[in-house]
């Protein structure tokens, strides 16, 4: 799961490439802890999220707010995943980072990974979304799925 608030997701005194690996230092590294093999490895993944890092051993905190949850994301696409749970992916970013987190969202879901995306923004929903349970005060006001719907209509039921 990513989760909206960054801090809670990220070492910020760590380096990046510890923060990467975090969750899955056998698939990083193997057996034994070897500080290149567990860069490399941190490395390869920041590479395909779109992180520009200069050098992996700086701590993350560090990072411009739109890398630092980049950086988060390739943790947990650095293991064998499934579902990829997003809560509000792009809070913080300029527009450029939205838009390649969110094209390798959908390239993600392209190859078979289930995304689901929980998002305050309507446009992201709107844009990404193949299904939408919307919700307010806790419960589920309303379902839309293969449906084509307007911002209008969908926070009607907000």
């Amino acid at each position: 799961m990513m989760a909206a608030d960054r801090a809670k997701s990220l070492f910020p005194k760590a380096e990046i490439y510890k923060n990467v690996t975090l969750a899955h230092l056998d698939r990083a590294t193997g057996r034994w802890l070897w500080a290149e093999k567990e860069i490399a490895a941190a490395d390869a993944i920041l590479q395909r999220v779109g992180c520009r890092v200069d050098d992996p051993r700086m701590a993350a905190g560090n990072l411009s707010g739109g890398n630092q949850q980049k950086a988060v994301m390739a943790r947990w696409l650095m293991g064998p995943i499934r579902v990829l749970l997003l809560e509000e992916p792009t809070r913080g970013m300029d527009v450029g980072a939205k838009d390649e987190v969110m094209r390798l969202v959908v390239e993600l879901k392209e190859q078979g990974l289930a995304v689901v995306l929980c998002s305050a923004e309507p446009e992201m929903l709107l844009t990404y979304a193949d299904r939408i349970l919307v919700m307010s005060r806790g419960r589920v006001t309303r379902e839309f799925a293969d449906t084509r719907i307007d911002k209008a209509t969908l926070m009607r039921y907000a």
